[in-house]
């Protein structure tokens, strides 16, 4: 099991509480289809929980990684990022040994919605029951290809 988690926001927050609204700012999530990384750690497993309704998440893997850093990830001041030091930073990522902002990359990755659009029963259900929301193992990868 990855120690990597993709989160990816699903719905908006209308009649939300202020709550919900700050812990999604935390986990860096502020608009529908942004894409964060985040540590398997408990604390943020509690914040997952709590938002549990308007997200999507599961592991991300080390091809899917260098890929959303490829085709999405941006430098602080807004230039994309180096093929030559793509590797380096994939893997140092991937094996938690630095974060996004030791390497100035921004923390959000902005997506486009899903090609063919979520499938299934749509962004009310969770995806056990058939639709987006919620836990989805290995399976967020695929997800994350439709949307880079």
């Amino acid at each position: 099991m990855s120690k990597l988690l993709a989160l990816i926001r699903v719905k908006g927050t209308v009649k939300k509480s202020e709550q919900i609204e700050r812990t999604l700012s935390m986990l860096n999530l502020p608009k529908n289809n942004n894409c964060s990384l985040a540590v398997n750690s408990s604390e943020y497993l509690g914040m997952i929980k709590k938002v549990k309704d308007l997200i999507t998440w599961g592991e991300i893997d080390k091809e899917t990684l260098k890929l959303l850093i490829e085709k999405r990830g941006f430098t602080v001041s807004n230039k994309k990022i180096d093929a030559k030091k793509l590797d380096e930073i994939t893997d140092s990522i991937f094996s938690l040994k630095s974060k996004l902002s030791d390497h100035k990359i921004k923390r959000t990755f902005r997506l486009h919605p899903p090609k063919k659009g979520h499938k299934r029963a749509g962004i009310k259900k969770p995806f056990t029951v058939g639709g987006a929301l919620g836990y989805r193992k290995e399976k967020i990868n695929d997800l994350i290809k439709q949307m880079v």
